[in-house]
């Protein structure tokens, strides 16, 4: 698949606009109650913040587009630099399903809002659960698409070192969140492994910078 500059450097603007969004969205929500909190505490919260939060998960839903035109960029600048185009095709798939996963909890989400005046606080506080849940395993998908970008870029003579090897590391990272989950349960993300797993947007940002001062392939 061929890679252009102008290719590039959209998927560069829309990943530095998706770790932008994920930023804003993050200090708008706040700090929500943990799901290990009682089901009153997590509803009490949640009513309180109906705009907030409704605001998040729309900024989430437009993150998750943003993230897709990141992904399809980087995977045809790595297939013009000679990465296999099979290779390619499962690091699409896996951030696609990622972006689905994070889809999915953005509208668990709304649906927790609207729902919260009219439901008992114990269904909140399940649905809730099931957001954490999601962004835990998400890990696994977005692990997937890091580590065969890393892999490949790592082989792929033109493409930057330090953008194969922080894949790596940064994918590693993902799967140990989610790791965390199968072995502490669905509210390890509250933990320090969960800062694992944001590394993903710090590579992103890097990878966009990349992508945006990308020059022609020689």
């Amino acid at each position: 698949m061929p890679s252009s500059l102008a290719a590039d450097r959209r998927g560069g603007i829309a990943g530095v606009t998706f770790v932008v969004l994920l930023v804003a969205q993050a200090v708008l929500l706040g700090q929500p109650k943990q799901p290990n909190a009682s089901a009153r505490a997590i509803a009490g919260w949640l009513a309180d913040h109906r705009g907030p939060a409704l605001a998040s998960s729309y900024m989430l839903v437009l993150a998750t587009v943003l993230f897709l035109f990141f992904a399809v960029a980087l995977c045809r600048r790595l297939e013009a630099w000679g990465a296999p185009d099979d290779m390619m095709a499962v690091a699409r798939l896996s951030a696609m399903l990622g972006l689905s996963m994070y889809m999915a909890i953005s509208a668990v989400q709304v649906a927790n809002v609207y729902l919260v005046s009219h439901t008992s606080a114990d269904t909140t506080k399940a649905l809730n659960a099931v957001e954490y849940v999601g962004g835990n395993l998400s890990g696994i998908p977005f692990g997937i698409f890091l580590v065969i970008v890393g892999w490949t870029a790592r082989k792929t003579p033109a493409a930057p070192k330090w953008l194969a090897w922080s894949a790596l590391l940064v994918g590693v990272a993902d799967f140990a969140s989610a790791g965390a989950f199968a072995q502490r349960g669905a509210f390890a993300a509250a933990g320090p492994v969960a800062l694992l797993g944001a590394l993903l947007y710090v590579w992103v940002l890097g990878a966009s910078i990349h992508l945006l001062r990308a020059r022609p392939l020689t």
